[in-house]
């Protein structure tokens, strides 16, 4: 690139990474992380975390099926984004799925307020399901990370509770 468009990149750059650390309470110049901002969040509904990594928070809540169920959150470094999976309990081999199942899905994805269920293939031929969901961080509030987690949850328990009764874990 030229000088015009580097010097302009890094002044919106810039000018934005200090509009999101003043909208955070930070002093500009200082972006917290993604993650950093979940375990906030967390903080706020009274939630502890369950596990850390560099981008990474997750959170075990008790579900009567499964007992214990992982809310996993992939966050931006920059505190932009951040990627709330669930998975199901349901693990089975791509010739156990059922016909209807992918379009019950896809249904299902239509009348969700929050997530998108994804299905994916390992080597071994075994499919697995995760309902997923992308959030912006800027203006993120903990009533509305509470509800998104909860609805996340639910979700996937409505699913298995779906998948148990048709023989399916």
């Amino acid at each position: 690139m030229g000088f015009f468009a580097d010097f302009a990149q890094g002044f919106v750059r810039g000018a934005m990474a200090g509009a999101i650390a003043q909208n955070l309470g930070q002093p500009p110049g200082r972006i917290s992380g993604g993650a950093e901002i979940i375990e906030r969040l967390c903080r706020q509904v009274g939630w502890d975390t369950d596990g850390r990594g560099r981008n990474v928070v997750s959170l075990h809540f008790n579900d009567p099926l499964m007992g214990t169920r992982q809310l996993r959150i992939q966050a931006g470094e920059e505190g932009r984004v951040a990627i709330l999976s669930v998975a199901s309990a349901a693990t089975l081999s791509a010739r156990r799925v059922p016909d209807d199942l992918p379009a019950c899905l896809l249904a299902r994805n239509a009348s969700l307020l929050a997530g998108a269920w994804q299905a994916s293939v390992s080597e071994t031929g075994e499919v697995a399901f995760v309902l997923k969901y992308c959030a912006l961080l800027d203006g993120l509030d903990s009533g509305a990370f509470k509800y998104l987690c909860e609805t996340l949850l639910c979700e996937a328990n409505a699913l298995d509770t779906r998948m148990a009764a048709a023989g399916l874990l």
